[in-house]
C-alpha cells in the first residue's frame, strides 16, 4: 500500500516542499519554448495552440515558484529584486548570450543583503526553514578551486 507521506521535495514535503514540482514545471516551459523555437515560422502546429500551451505552462511554473518561495521561507524581496534586475537587462536587450557592459552587473552582489547568519532562518511567515540537507554529507572529493569539478580518478 502506498504511503500517504509526501516524497522529499514534493508538494507537502518537509524537505524543500515543491522543489520537484518546480523542476517539472520548468521543464514543461522549456519543452513548450523549444517546440516554438525549433519550428520557427514553418510549422504544422497552429501558432495559437502553441501560444496557449506556453501560457498554460508559464502559469503552472509561476504557481510552483510562488509555492516554493512561500513554503521554503525564501525571501520574497530578494527574489523580486533579482527578477527586476534580470527583467531590466532583458528590456535593454542584454540577454544570456550577451555579457553586460562594464558598468552593468547581472549578479546579486550589488545591493543585496547577505543571507541570515544562521543559514536556515525564518522567512516572512516566522516559520523556520524546512530541512535543506536530505543527503548525508559526502566525503570531500571535489576540487577546492572549482567546487563543481569532479575529483580526478
Amino acid at each position: 500500500m502506498a504511503s500517504d507521506r509526501p516524497v522529499p521535495y514534493g508538494i507537502g514535503s518537509d524537505t524543500w516542499p515543491g522543489l520537484s514540482r518546480l523542476a517539472a514545471d520548468a521543464a514543461q516551459v522549456a519543452r513548450a519554448a523549444a517546440a516554438i523555437i525549433s519550428t520557427g515560422n514553418d510549422t504544422v502546429q497552429d501558432p495559437a495552440d502553441q501560444r496557449e500551451n506556453l501560457q498554460e505552462q508559464l502559469g503552472d511554473l509561476r504557481a510552483a515558484i510562488d509555492y516554493v518561495i512561500g513554503k521554503n521561507a525564501l525571501d520574497w524581496a530578494a527574489v523580486n529584486r533579482r527578477r527586476d534586475r534580470k527583467r531590466s537587462l532583458y528590456e535593454r536587450g542584454i540577454g544570456e548570450d550577451q555579457p553586460p557592459s562594464p558598468g552593468e552587473r547581472d549578479d546579486d552582489a550589488a545591493g543585496s543583503p547577505s543571507p541570515a547568519p544562521h543559514g536556515h532562518g525564518a522567512g516572512d511567515n516566522g516559520r523556520p526553514a524546512p530541512h535543506q540537507h536530505a543527503c548525508p554529507s559526502r566525503p570531500a572529493t571535489r576540487s577546492a578551486r572549482h567546487p563543481w569539478a569532479r575529483a580526478a580518478d
